[in-house]
This record gives C-alpha cells, sequence and structure tokens, in this order.
C-alpha cells in the first residue's frame, strides 16, 4: 500500500510536469537559480562576510533588518506594478536588481568606516527590492500559468526545489573562501567578496532565462471561487487581509531568527568552521526540499488549514530545541527541521493567500503578504541584535519560537481547520483528474 502511494505520488508530479507550459518551466528554472545563489551561498556567506569586515551582530542585524524592512516598504509598490505591467516584467526586473545588489554588496571591501556599512545596507536593500518584485509576482504568475490540475504541484516546486538547489550552493558557499584563499593570491575577506560574485553570476543566468518567457504562453486566469467567498464581499476584504497578514508577520519570526543568525551563531559561539556550517546549511535546506515536494500529498489529506496550523507548531518547537541545545547536533535538528516545515507550510500559506480573497484581489493580498513577512523578518533583525548582545542567542531563539507558536493559535482560531471542507475536496478532484499520458 506504501508503495503503491509512492508511486502515485511521483506519478502525479511527472503528469503535472507535462501540463506545465514554457513559462512556467523557466520559471521554476528561475527558482533554482534563485535558490543556488541567495539561500545557499548568500545565506552561508554574507553574515560570515561582515564578520570578516570586522562587524559583529549588531551590524549583522541592521543590515539583514534594514534589507527586509525595505522589502516590506517595497511589497504593496511592487504588487500595484505587478498590476500595471504586467507579473512577468515585474519578475524580470526583480532578477534584474537581485543581480546587481548581489554584485555590488562585496566592493564593501574596497571602503572603510560609515562608507562601508552605507554601501552594504544600500547594495542588500538593492538586492531585497529586486527579491520583493520577484516573489509578489510569483503568486500571481503561477495562478495565471496554470490551472487547478497542476497549482498545488507547482507551488510545492518553486518552493521544494529551490531549498534543492540552495542544497548545493550552500555547499559551494562552504567551500569557496577556503577554496579560493588557497588558489588566488588574495586575503580571507577577499575570498569571501569573490564567493559572493559567483552568485550575483548566477542570478545573471536567471535574467537571461526569465527574458525569454512570452506573454502568450501565459493562461487565462481560472474562475474557481475563493475559499473564503462567504466572508468577503464585493470591496477589498480588510479583515480577512488583516488577519492574514498578521498571522503571516508573527510566523515568519523563527525563521527570521534563525536564518539571520544561525550561521554568527555557529561561528561565534559554536567556532563551526566555515565548510561544516555550510555543509549544516546545505543538509538544512535538503531536507526542507524534499519536505516541501510531498506537501501536495500532506495538504490533500489533512488540508491547507490544519497543515499551516501544524507546521508553524512544528517550526516553534525547531527554533527550541535550536536555542536550547548548544552543540552542532543541536543546531542541525534545529534547523533541518526549522527548514522543512517552513516549506511544508509555504506552499499551503502561498495558496491560502490567493484563495482566501476574491480573484480582483490577488495581488493586493500578495503584496501584503510580502510586506508583512519583510516587516516580521526586518523586526527580528533590528531587535535581533541588540537583543543577542544583552541576552544571548538563546534568548533571541525562544522569543521567536513564542511568536511563530502565537501565529499557529491566531490562524487556528480566526480561519479554523474544517470551514473550507469542499474547498479542500474540489482541490483534491482536481488533482485526482489530472489525466494520464502515455
Amino acid at each position: 500500500m506504501q508503495a503503491s502511494h509512492d508511486t502515485m505520488a511521483v506519478t502525479g508530479y511527472f503528469q503535472a510536469l507535462r501540463l506545465f507550459n514554457r513559462n512556467v518551466r523557466i520559471f521554476i528554472l528561475s527558482a533554482l537559480l534563485l535558490g543556488f545563489a541567495y539561500f545557499g551561498i548568500y545565506a552561508v556567506l554574507l553574515n560570515l562576510y561582515l564578520l570578516r569586515l570586522g562587524y559583529g551582530p549588531t551590524v549583522v542585524g541592521l543590515v539583514n533588518g534594514a534589507g527586509f524592512l525595505a522589502y516590506a516598504v517595497f511589497s504593496l509598490p511592487a504588487g500595484a506594478l505587478g498590476a500595471r505591467f504586467g507579473t512577468r516584467r515585474m519578475l524580470q526586473v526583480g532578477f534584474v536588481l537581485a543581480a546587481l545588489g548581489m554584485g555590488l554588496l562585496p566592493a564593501a571591501q574596497f571602503l572603510t568606516g560609515n562608507v562601508q556599512v552605507v554601501w552594504i545596507v544600500a547594495a542588500y536593500t538593492v538586492t531585497s527590492m529586486g527579491l520583493d518584485a520577484y516573489f509578489v509576482s510569483s503568486n500571481p504568475f503561477m495562478l495565471q500559468s496554470t490551472t487547478p490540475r497542476e497549482r498545488m504541484y507547482l507551488y510545492s516546486l518553486r518552493v521544494g526545489m529551490s531549498p534543492i538547489a540552495a542544497f548545493v550552493g550552500a555547499l559551494a558557499g562552504g567551500f569557496l573562501p577556503g577554496t579560493l584563499a588557497r588558489l588566488l593570491p588574495i586575503t580571507d575577506t577577499a575570498s569571501y567578496a569573490l564567493a559572493l560574485l559567483v552568485a550575483a553570476f548566477a542570478m545573471l543566468a536567471g535574467v537571461v532565462a526569465l527574458s525569454t518567457t512570452t506573454a502568450a504562453a501565459t493562461r487565462a486566469v481560472d474562475q474557481e471561487p475563493p475559499v473564503r467567498a462567504s466572508r468577503s464581499s464585493s470591496g477589498l476584504p480588510v479583515l480577512i487581509i488583516a488577519m492574514m497578514g498578521l498571522v503571516i508577520m508573527l510566523r515568519i519570526a523563527s525563521e527570521g531568527a534563525q536564518r539571520t543568525f544561525f550561521n554568527v551563531y555557529l561561528d561565534e559561539i559554536l567556532a563551526m568552521p566555515t565548510a561544516q556550517i555550510g555543509m549544516l546549511a546545505a543538509g538544512g535546506q535538503l531536507v526542507g526540499g524534499f519536505a516541501a515536494l510531498l506537501t501536495p500529498f500532506i495538504s490533500r489529506r489533512w488540508g491547507l488549514e490544519p497543515v499551516i496550523v501544524w507546521a508553524s507548531f512544528g517550526m516553534a518547537l525547531s527554533t527550541v530545541a535550536f536555542a536550547l541545545v548548544p552543540h552542532w547536533a543541536g543546531a542541525a535538528v534545529g534547523y533541518a527541521g526549522l527548514v522543512s516545515f517552513t516549506y511544508i507550510q509555504r506552499p499551503c500559506s502561498l495558496r491560502h493567500t490567493m484563495e482566501v480573497v476574491p480573484a480582483r484581489w490577488r495581488e493586493t493580498a500578495a503584496g501584503v503578504a510580502n510586506m508583512v513577512a519583510g516587516i516580521g523578518w526586518g523586526t527580528m533583525g533590528f531587535a535581533g541584535g541588540p537583543l543577542v548582545s544583552i541576552y544571548g542567542y538563546q534568548s533571541l531563539f525562544l522569543v521567536s519560537a513564542g511568536l511563530t507558536g502565537i501565529s499557529a493559535v491566531l490562524f487556528l482560531w480566526y480561519f479554523g481547520l474544517g470551514r473550507t471542507t469542499l474547498a479542500g475536496q474540489q482541490r483534491a478532484d482536481a488533482l485526482e483528474s489530472i489525466p494520464k499520458r502515455g
């Protein structure tokens, strides 16, 4: 029975892949490149580069917080621009900005003093704005480019393939600085800068790929009713969007704290070499990526809302484990758990965000979701640096875990677990109706 279920799972993905149009396949390629470059190499090396420049947790928090504050501020304008000029064009603009910012940041090594900090913050802000434009446009783009049959598979592939690519990027990020330092007559700091440039060149490949997409390949948006249609009206569903935003902002706390400070924590507190940090990060991304690919079957079995709730609790508990076990094994389990539960709930959250409001407000909902995620992550960066300096890393991680736990309770209270039974059955029917070919 289990073997049959596994075979159906794999077959479902292959059948969905055959239904994807060319634009969708290029979009998946862009997610792979983004995973390799940003969530792989940059996630491992950016904060370590700041440490090599002589900065501590306060500046690390400042840089990350400023980047995600820009991400939050630009989210609603990005949604409006996507509605005005098209999601496809905004995907392209997003990759251009991200590649530009990622390429400019390593030049900070040639600067000194406050100018150096300003340069780093400005470059990372440009990167964050580019990521914002890309992610805000991603949800509507996926909705426009698919039918309900393959949509959940695409959501899961977008979330799942990126960390699998990040696995390769994190491994590369862990070994690149040491390898470059041995091969070239450069300083330790310069080796980190060159490694970061590798990520920027990978993003340029994504710019080229996205430039080959065509507007004609996208499909018309289906007219399925929103999940919560009975709780909305023809006007802007303010309360629904506000509650959705509050939940997302609190939920992101655990991810924001761990992803912002985990490599600094491993470097400063656990004294792990860069290569081992890269391996730990890569392992977490790989486990999380495969977890995300299981989401269509998990959500079909238990429904969107239950998966979101229990995965959020899983994120919180993983962060508690990360905080309370000051050993590389505890860090590995806590980080892998956080990434896995994050990537299980994220495809469900993406679809929930799109279905919880009427079609005319989907770009607005996507913009709000990205804005509050940026606020939540940026807050952990700005507050995390001083909190670490005064109370230590353990306090930061425990506070963030508590906020994520609260988000699960709020989601359960407002959206519930059993209010979309019919919609869930419709999703399941759509998944089962993918035609067998060949």
